[in-house]
């Protein structure tokens, strides 16, 4: 790579920020035993009839999910609390009161007492274990200091109307970790129709599926005003009034995303991702950091139809193909069916397959609008919009449209789009080869194919030859759970 010393120091300045998340990463490594365990009967939504006892009890003679979680938020220890639920579906049935505090409405995990024990919440499969919110309220809140694990749950049918807050699913101020979640057909008036993550929280996601959410603001799927982790995610079919209809990402949200899909969002501005950027508060430069990582078919109905990038963006061996900008074909009109970067602000592309994006969702091909910095090999089938630095000519070219197949199941935990025999993409990166932010080499690919099958690896997320292991993921992702 003729400029690869400019690249490093590129690397290196993101490295101050996504290493945060690695240090915590000790942190959240799950406890070897608990140290209190409640184990939930019941799929009735009943209060605790004795919080100062210790003991999850109803009324009714029950554990219920509410009952546990009261009986949660008191626990005092060093070690963790676990809260086992099993299968059924557990809908939320006490209407919210003024103060909606823990007895009623959503459930409220929150501050705890010092010391702060780790909370877990284990479902049996997140096909089978099901919290509905039952259109009343949203499912869950998290508070400022609390540490949570989700796992193998869906959260659906949460309703946050109250314009003043966020978070139609859940809502997170506090570190909130999900393992094989499904967050789907959830609401909210303020933003983050599936999950808000607000400023001073931290969110991790791994095998978490976010679908069909809308919000009448920004973040359709994931509002992220904090640092968060996405790791074989699949974010779809979530809707915006205003942007970012996969995901909209704000304040101090760096967000690292990699070998996820993003695809069929929408919104007015940022279809797939927005990253928001605002002079009132300079010190917040939100970034995002895709490595590994599909964005498909989202549509905004003015600019960006996969990326409306006002702060900072970084993709690393990504594919952003099949996305729409100017949905709606009005007179707003719109630029940037896949990229759109505002000026002043920073688009990196590292070994990316930026290709068959449109404007008016019509053979009228518009990858990118605006600067471009470029490293490694990037492929385009259009560029009439887009202006580039970085490593210029050397580092882009361009690709047959018809050798990239469509978003499909390939293998994997995500849909992607597989390179057909003969494209220009296959082996077509540079020695330097595939890479990630911190310009590792790059094994795998998204589907957890080896890389390198050829000569070189192969530009954006998917390695031509390459078989990924075997998955469940029908199953994994629950896709007979019906809201």
């Amino acid at each position: 790579m003729k400029h690869l010393p400019v690249l490093r120091c590129m690397v290196a300045r993101f490295a101050l920020v996504a290493p945060v998340l690695l240090v915590l990463a000790p942190t959240w490594a799950r406890a070897v035993d608990a140290t209190v365990t409640f184990t939930v009967n019941t799929t009735m939504d009943q209060i605790d009839d004795n919080t100062s006892d210790g003991i999850c009890h109803t009324s009714a003679n029950t554990c219920s999910l509410r009952a546990a979680i009261m009986q949660a938020n008191r626990v005092s220890t060093n070690g963790s609390v676990h809260i086992k639920v099993p299968a059924g579906r557990f809908t939320l049935s006490l209407a919210p009161t003024f103060d909606n505090g823990e007895a009623s409405g959503d459930l409220n995990l929150t501050t705890p007492v010092s010391p702060s024990p780790y909370l877990y919440i284990d479902g049996d499969s997140s096909a089978t274990t099901v919290i509905d919110a039952n259109h009343t309220d949203r499912a869950l809140s998290v508070s400022a200091g609390r540490i949570v694990f989700l796992s193998k749950l869906t959260v659906l049918n949460g309703n946050d109307s109250d314009r003043m807050g966020a978070g139609g699913g859940i809502q997170n101020q506090g570190l909130l970790r999900l393992d094989d979640c499904i967050i789907e057909n959830n609401y909210s008036a303020s933003a983050g129709g599936g999950i808000a993550s607000l400023l001073g929280s931290m969110l991790t996601l791994q095998h978490v599926t976010i679908r069909s959410n809308t919000t009448a603001y920004s973040g359709g799927g994931l509002y992220l005003a904090g640092p968060a982790t996405l790791g074989y995610a699949s974010i779809s079919a979530n809707l915006a009034q205003g942007a970012g209809g996969g995901v909209f990402v704000s304040g101090y949200g760096n967000a690292h995303v990699y070998s996820s899909t993003i695809s069929s969002n929408g919104a007015n501005f940022g279809g797939g991702i927005e990253v928001y950027f605002t002079l009132v508060h300079p010190q917040e430069i939100p970034e995002v950091t895709l490595v590994n990582s599909t964005l498909s078919g989202n549509f905004a109905y003015t600019d960006g139809g996969g990326v409306n990038n006002l702060s900072k963006v970084y993709s690393y061996n990504s594919s952003i193909i099949d996305n729409d900008a100017d949905h709606d074909r009005d007179e707003l009109g719109g630029v940037g069916g896949g990229v759109n970067t505002a000026s002043g602000m920073r688009f990196i592309a590292v070994n990316s397959l930026i290709a068959r994006n449109t404007i008016l969702d019509a053979p009228i091909y518009n990858d990118c609008n605006g600067t471009l910095e470029v490293y490694g090999r990037n492929l385009f089938n259009d560029v009439a919009g887009c202006s580039f630095t970085g490593n210029g000519i050397p580092a882009r070219g361009f690709v047959d449209i018809d050798s990239i197949g469509p978003l499909q199941d390939n293998g994997g935990l995500t849909l992607t789009h597989a390179l057909l025999a003969g494209s220009s993409a296959i082996n077509a990166t540079t020695t330097q080869g595939c890479v990630d932010d911190t310009l590792v080499s790059l094994s795998l690919d998204e589907r957890g194919g080896l890389r390198g099958e050829g000569l070189n690896c192969d530009v954006g997320a998917y390695e031509y030859g390459a078989t990924p292991p075997v998955t469940d993921r029908i199953f994994r992702n629950g896709f007979e759970v019906v809201p």
